[in-house]
């Protein structure tokens, strides 16, 4: 169990750079695609999580939207392009968690 946790807490890692790399080379590039995949990665290495992968996708999605929503409360205009964003990488990380179910199973 310890294993897998530190698995997720360097794939986390690693999303963090790599969204760091991205953002030096490509200024354009918007952090939030990789916003929930990272969430998702430090749930499972930080927390002893019962749920299962999908509704832990699902949980962090909302708590991101949540979180880009409160510039609402403050008067700020809605950023729909890193709402955007912040979905397809949702949508990306089910995909990709997806893939690998798929693979294991065979």
């Amino acid at each position: 169990m310890k294993r897998i946790r530190l698995i997720y807490g360097v794939i986390a890692i690693l999303l963090v750079l790599a969204c760091w790399g991205l953002r030096l080379y490509l200024p354009e590039c918007n952090p939030e695609l990789f916003k929930v995949p990272v969430f998702v990665c430090a749930t499972f290495a930080l927390f002893n999580v019962k749920w299962s992968v999908p509704r832990t996708i699902f949980y962090c999605t909302l708590a991101c939207l949540f979180y880009e929503c409160l510039d609402f409360l403050f008067l700020n205009p809605i950023n729909w392009i890193r709402i955007t964003s912040l979905l397809i990488g949702a949508v990306i990380c089910y995909i990709i968690f997806f893939i690998f179910k798929l693979i294991v199973q065979k």
